[in-house]
């Protein structure tokens, strides 16, 4: 494994020797390597979990940048060697983002993603079904899948799309179109989770009222699919109005706020739900650093028991503590809360962090890390995990 990122960051280093004649191409990677210890890494409900672990991990990126476009191609790789209990774990995925204008008043964005990984208590669980070329939105808190917090050591593989088209009717006015799409699979042999596709289309409408406020209005239909039984299928109509503001120079906040009208099968036939579902994400933007503090609710396909209502709040800080220091905290409380027809169940997961990073050279950084995560009301008591780690990190490559 190692000898294959090896040969793969060679490779990187060669390309990124040409990227000054390619002009407006850059490749590179970042390269990490560092070592862990996890009290309960797979949230098991015995007292004897912990082990120590090393980590290697490979991020390559190839950028491509015209005078009307942007695309992105980039990579991830790592590999987990356990001291003890667990077997090894070998992580990957890929990602494709394209942002071009058709014309001075109309942009065009697509994505395609990819993962195959087998999440552990350490690992934040980001919803597979939001877009934006493939990549989660960094300003919105984790979605938690229940498959995280229960303990399933089985691989998750999952593949998205989406594209999306936005254009200025005038100076004030814009419309946008977008689709998406994901299909969530498993490798293992647990059989409580679910396979499902699940597919969104949305269409919005923004108005600017001055240079730092518009409104604006969108509807979304979104469609689950799960493979082996009609259970848990389902639409989701979500309605809603948008604000973004930006009082100062410094704060920009975006927020929507809703209904969620649910039609889907469960064990004794359909059910009709309405819930409130919306986001916000309130940033400043500091002159040593930014604080974001972030909150969503959405109706979203999960892999236990159908349509979830998922609940995050989330708040994000770092500072430069010096021209090579950089210190960062995130705090996150996620609730998926699951009905299927014969009652409902409700499940709570924390997870907070903690990272000090120093630069050593414009390529080499040093890093240490500590932090706890804890489920809530599952049916089977599992103890926190306490993690922390120390490693390094290499830039191969482009610097920008």
């Amino acid at each position: 494994m190692v000898t294959r990122l090896v040969k793969g960051t060679a490779l990187l280093c060669s390309l990124a020797g040409t990227s000054q004649a390619i002009g407006e191409t850059m490749i590179g990677a970042d390269v990490s390597a560092n070592a862990q210890y996890s009290s309960n890494p797979y949230s098991s409900t015995t007292g004897k979990a912990s082990s120590a672990s090393a980590v290697v991990s490979a991020d390559p990126f190839v950028l491509w940048r015209t005078e009307k476009s942007t695309t992105r191609l980039s990579g991830n790789i790592n590999h987990t060697e356990y001291s003890r209990i667990y077997d090894s774990t070998t992580n990957f995925g890929a990602n494709l983002a394209v942002d071009t204008k058709l014309d001075p008043r109309t942009g065009l964005r697509f994505g395609l993603g990819f993962s195959s990984a087998i999440l552990n208590s350490n690992q934040l669980a980001l919803s597979p079904v939001v877009g934006n070329g493939g990549i989660v939105d960094p300003n919105l808190p984790p979605v938690l899948d229940p498959v995280l917090a229960n303990g399933f050591r089985d691989r998750q593989i999952t593949y998205q799309g989406d594209a999306s088209i936005d254009r200025a009717l005038s100076a004030r006015d814009r419309v946008n179109v977008g689709i998406s799409g994901a299909a969530t699979r498993f490798n293992g042999n647990n059989g409580n989770l679910r396979e499902y596709n699940y597919g969104r289309g949305q269409i919005g409408y923004q108005r600017s009222l001055n240079a730092r406020l518009s409104i604006g209005a969108s509807m979304s239909v979104a469609v689950s699919d799960y493979l082996s039984r009609r259970q848990g299928d389902g639409t989701i109509y979500s309605p809603q109005l948008t604000v973004n503001w930006q009082p100062n120079s410094r704060w920009t906040i975006n927020a929507a706020a809703g209904v969620s009208l649910s039609d889907q099968h469960n064990i004794v036939g359909k059910e009709q739900t309405t819930s409130f579902s919306g986001s916000l994400s309130a940033c400043e933007l500091q002159s040593l650093g930014s604080l974001c503090i972030t909150a969503s609710r959405s109706v979203v396909p999960s892999s236990l028991a159908g349509l979830s209502t998922q609940t995050s709040l989330g708040a994000s800080y770092s500072r430069r503590l010096s021209e090579r220091t950089t210190a960062s905290l995130f705090a996150s409380y996620s609730r998926s809360s699951e009905s299927n027809g014969t009652g409902a169940s409700t499940l709570d997961y924390l997870s907070s962090n903690a990272s000090l990073s120093r630069r050593l050279s414009p390529r080499l950084s040093a890093f240490v890390s500590a932090g706890y995560t804890d489920s809530f009301k599952s049916v089977v008591n599992r103890p926190a995990n306490y993690f922390g780690s120390v490693g390094v990190k290499m830039r191969i490559g482009s610097l920008r």
